[in-house]
């Protein structure tokens, strides 16, 4: 902020009144969801520097005066209604809790919709098996037993273990 183009220092007074203002553009209402911004002053090389740290919000779409700006190849544009309403459920998709680990204990509570949650893979798998005519359906899962592979297990009739004789599989 205080170089010139030349790369020399153009003494511009780096003062708290203008760390303030940089500061309140974080809050003013032009930028929706507010952005993560931290403001500062630095030297380097004897002059003195105004520093903005800019994180967006994780929460797309993200609003600049009113408008939703999104990156078009190598160019930016206003988004279309259409593009707005994808940014949007995509946000809310992050925003949903996670159904199959959070329905787990209401199976043990005999819940209906919990139990019909948690076959839901089972269910994916039997449609997929009679659609393509399939006596056997592979699944292959991550070392760990996070709701996929929970729902994984209960759908299986068979479950294969492959191990490795050597020192780490003991």
């Amino acid at each position: 902020m205080s170089f010139v183009s030349y790369g020399t220092c153009a003494n511009f007074p780096i003062t708290d009144e203008l760390l303030r203002t940089l500061a309140d553009m974080r809050s003013d209402g032009n930028i929706l969801p507010f952005p993560l911004l931290t403001v500062g002053k630095r030297i380097i090389s004897g002059c003195e520097l105004a520093v903005a740290i800019v994180e967006p919000s994780d929460a797309p779409p993200v609003r600049f005066n009113g408008r939703t700006w999104i990156r078009v190849g190598p160019r930016r544009a206003t988004a279309t209604p259409e593009e707005e309403r994808r940014l949007n459920e995509k946000r809310r998709s992050k925003d949903l809790p996670d159904e199959l680990s959070a329905q787990w204990p209401g199976c043990l509570d005999r819940k209906e919709r919990s139990f019909r949650i948690i076959s839901a893979f089972w269910r994916l798998l039997d449609r997929a098996a009679k659609n393509t005519i399939a006596d056997v359906v592979l699944v292959d899962l991550g070392p760990n037993l996070g709701a996929i592979n929970r729902a994984a297990l209960i759908a299986s009739d068979y479950v294969v273990v492959p191990l490795s004789p050597d020192l780490f599989s003991l």
